[in-house]
């Protein structure tokens, strides 16, 4: 009995120790999992910060929200302004600061900013000199400060705000991105936003956009394909700017003004096509765009400035339309394979070294500007320029110039704008050669566009 008592007793040991063996490790496991997922391990930190909550996580998130559930909030600007100590600063410029965040202790474990719902703007400075990869932002988002992501280079990834109606000096400049779909409500893009951002490939803005900033795109060598919104009304000063691989360029009707070296450097453009509300292509807009074969500069442009397309070493043929009162010095210099420039305004001012006369053949009316400008500087000249007869000076030659010259010469009261156009027989006077040569003119160009 006492020898079955203790096998019993044996048996029981086993059996239950075989059973904690089991019981323990699922208890243990299923306390470490409870503890894994508790707040210690998955919120790092957290706090409020004026109008808004931020907490970062152990995936290595910055999340940003509203204080309250339902309301709105705006992130802060992080810098201070100091007046520059220099005292030969006659301008009394100003220097700024970068200031702390409150999330600068945890910033080695950040790689990613979530800006939650409610979250209208994001201040200056607010995630400078962060080593982030990706970007996140809910579609209450409107702007994005100055710098607000300055430094940005591991950026690779941004997922828009659908409300975003404005992007801030160098917020993303110098960042990583390899596609850049901004959303369509965006209107403004600031100074050099998205400058040094060389791995975009192609380019397309979206369709509200009215104003590109100085430099905003300055220097995004892999740009191929540039696509400009039909509402666009400003581009800024060296925008685009060393963006040497665009081609061709199409500037939309809506545009009302180009700046100082907008596409200043842009070696592989080949074609340009200007947009009817263009009044200037200013200083140095086409510089050094060394591909660029010809162009056409027409519609309601009047003046082309200095140095506007100097050392476009590719340049052969440029029309300069009826419009065109001005062309500056220099605007065509250093252009050595130029053979072709036609104007038409016979008034056009032309200034001193305005063409380059290497191989330059300059078409312009009898007794115009620019014939005298040619003989002035000892050109080659053919006169009258082969867009001739527009002797009321709409840009187009009909019927309408053979009636108007047909009066004027009857002595009857005629719109006649540009008698020059009329002079078929270059002698400096109109008679009735002249109108013979433009019927039999106008016949021949009858015939072949029929």
């Amino acid at each position: 009995m006492k020898k079955i008592k203790q096998i019993l007793t044996v048996m029981i040991t086993v059996v239950t120790a075989a059973v904690i063996s089991e019981i323990k490790p699922i208890l243990y496991k299923n306390t470490t999992q409870f503890v894994a997922y508790a707040d210690d391990l998955e919120v790092i930190a957290e706090d409020d910060y004026e109008d808004f909550h931020w907490k970062v996580t152990s995936d290595g998130q910055l999340i940003l929200s509203p204080k309250e559930e339902g309301s709105t909030a705006e992130i802060s600007d992080f810098y201070i302004t100091l007046e520059n100590p220099d005292p030969l600063d006659i301008y009394n410029h100003y220097m700024e600061f970068s200031t702390s965040h409150p999330w600068d202790e945890y910033g080695g474990d950040i790689t990613s900013v979530v800006i939650e719902e409610g979250i209208t703007s994001i201040g200056a400075y607010a995630f400078d000199r962060m080593t982030l990869t990706s970007i996140s932002m809910a579609d209450s988002v409107v702007d994005i400060g100055k710098k607000a992501f300055y430094v940005p280079a591991t950026i690779e990834e941004i997922k828009w705000s659908q409300g975003l109606e404005y992007i801030g000096e160098s917020a993303f400049n110098g960042a990583s991105f390899k596609e850049l779909e901004l959303p369509e409500s965006l209107i403004n893009i600031g100074d050099s936003a998205f400058r040094d951002c060389s791995k975009i490939s192609s380019l397309t803005l979206p369709k509200n956009l009215a104003w590109i900033g100085d430099s905003a795109f300055r220097n995004c060598t892999g740009i191929s394909s540039l696509t400009l919104p039909e509402n666009l009304k400003h581009i800024g000063e060296f925008a685009f700017s060393g963006c040497t691989s665009i081609s061709d360029i199409s500037l939309p009707d809506s545009l009302e003004s180009l700046s100082k070296g907008s596409f200043y450097g842009c070696k592989g453009l080949t074609t340009v096509t200007f947009g009817k509300d263009i009044t200037e292509i200013p200083w140095s807009c086409f510089e050094e765009c060394s591909s660029l074969k010809s162009v056409v500069i027409d519609s309601n442009i009047s003046v082309v400035g200095t140095t506007a397309f100097s050392h476009c070493s590719s340049l052969t043929y440029a029309y300069l339309g009826k419009n065109v009162k001005m062309i500056r010095d220099s605007a065509f210099c250093v252009c050595p394979n130029l053979e072709k420039v036609i104007i038409v305004n016979p008034d056009t001012e032309i200034q001193y070294h305005a063409i380059d006369k290497t191989k330059c053949t300059i078409y312009g009316a009898a007794n115009s500007t620019a014939f005298a400008y040619a003989n002035r500087y000892d050109y080659d000249i053919i006169a009258p320029f082969e867009v001739y007869g527009d002797v009321n000076f709409d840009g187009d030659f009909n019927i309408a110039d053979l009636l108007t010259l047909q009066k004027w010469l009857t002595g009857r009261t005629a719109n006649l704008k540009a008698w020059q156009h009329g002079d078929f027989c270059t002698d400096g006077r109109l008679n009735v050669f002249d109108l013979c040569c433009m019927k039999r003119k106008l016949l021949d160009w009858q015939k072949s566009n029929k």
